[in-house]
């Protein structure tokens, strides 16, 4: 029997995570939120590399870098932006199609183009229009197509992340990439961060400071977020395989929107539901296929 454990965990740990992020967001900017957890993160994972005493030094750093650069400051400072404008239940099915698009851009490393890749791809089409149309009588504003846009761009950028991060693991075991995709990703924002926009570095909640609670919690999720979710799906993948390791966490959408609707009281629509079946039916084909 399959341990899918692993994988089921880090399922759990990243769709509870981003529905969390967003309950923060309210009151402390996006991009305090992703700098506090990939210090927290980076933190936990430089001290077991010390203790384990790996070596980083060679060209793979640079594909995790790229990979860190790509995912984790442009690519969940977009999500979490995005889930905090038109919710998780929206965001979440938009940014997961980056399973599906893997598939395709993994032709730069030979890969064929299946009638799976296909109709997942026709899916995900399926599953964007349902959950970014709205009837008549609802007004389209300018923030929710920002916040769709933005998924959008979470998709490319998770996407894109994955596949410089292949090469990486011909030179760097599974801890030493995640390490330095997190640092990387810490850099690129702290580097940043000084020259962003006044409306996106500061909140009118935050004037005398975050609170050290807050600061604990946002550390602990990301810790257990980028370290212990990360590694446990690196883990998973060398358990049991990359495709099953896919398939589990490709259910993190339907989880997301659960979580969403009962900790944030998330309204959930037939169509964010469909929507949601949709990105999961086409990340198994795709998978399977």
């Amino acid at each position: 029997m399959l341990n899918i454990l692993p994988a089921l965990t880090t399922c759990l740990i990243w769709s509870l995570s981003i529905v969390l992020y967003k309950k923060f967001s309210r009151d402390i900017p996006v991009i305090i939120i992703n700098i506090f957890r990939l210090l927290s993160a980076s933190t936990v994972l430089a001290v077991l590399c010390l203790i384990l005493r790996f070596t980083l030094w060679n060209i793979g750093i640079i594909y995790a870098a790229l990979s860190g650069i790509l995912a984790l400051s442009v690519g969940d400072t977009a999500y979490i932006y995005s889930s905090s404008i038109i919710g998780v239940s929206t965001a979440a099915p938009i940014a997961y199609l980056y399973v599906i698009l893997v598939q395709f851009l993994a032709i730069m490393y030979g890969e064929t183009i299946t009638v799976g890749k296909i109709v997942a791809a026709f899916l995900a089409v399926l599953s964007i229009f349902l959950i970014t149309s709205v009837k008549n009588r609802e007004a389209v504003s300018r923030r929710r197509i920002a916040g769709i846009v933005l998924a959008l761009v979470t998709c490319l950028a998770w996407s894109f992340g994955q596949v410089v991060l292949k090469p990486a693991t011909y030179f760097l075991n599974p801890l030493e990439i995640t390490f330095i995709r997190s640092l990387a990703g810490l850099v690129t924002l702290s580097i940043l961060y000084p020259s962003l926009p006044m409306k996106l570095k500061y909140s009118n909640h935050i004037k005398e400071g975050i609170p050290p609670k807050v600061i604990l919690y946002i550390s602990l999720i990301g810790a257990l977020d980028l370290a212990l979710g990360s590694y446990l799906f690196v883990y998973s993948i060398a358990s049991i395989g990359v495709d099953y390791t896919v398939i589990i966490t490709g259910t993190i959408p339907v989880f997301a929107q659960l979580f969403a609707n009962i900790v944030e009281k998330e309204r959930l629509t037939l169509r964010h539901v469909l929507s949601s079946i949709l990105v999961t039916l086409g990340i198994i084909i795709v998978t399977l296929c």
